[in-house]
């Protein structure tokens, strides 16, 4: 259900138990990618790729690399 589809749930309990519903399975969702990122980089480092090398593909800046890593 994408979040435009919502505002079509008549009755504004409903609409307010279903978005709370998904928001706490985004929240999870996102824990879990997060997860999964930060071990991702860790184990690139590991096998000896530069922090330039593994942010260039993620798409984030050097800086954030080092953060995930410490």
């Amino acid at each position: 259900m994408g979040a435009e589809q919502y505002t079509e749930i008549a009755d504004p309990f409903a609409r307010l138990a279903a978005v709370t519903r998904r928001l706490a399975e985004s929240t999870r969702e996102i824990d879990e990618l997060s997860r999964m990122r930060r071990e991702l980089v860790a184990d690139l480092h590991g096998r000896g790729y530069s922090h330039a090398r593994i942010a260039e593909a993620a798409g984030l800046s050097r800086g954030r690399i080092f953060q995930l890593l410490h």
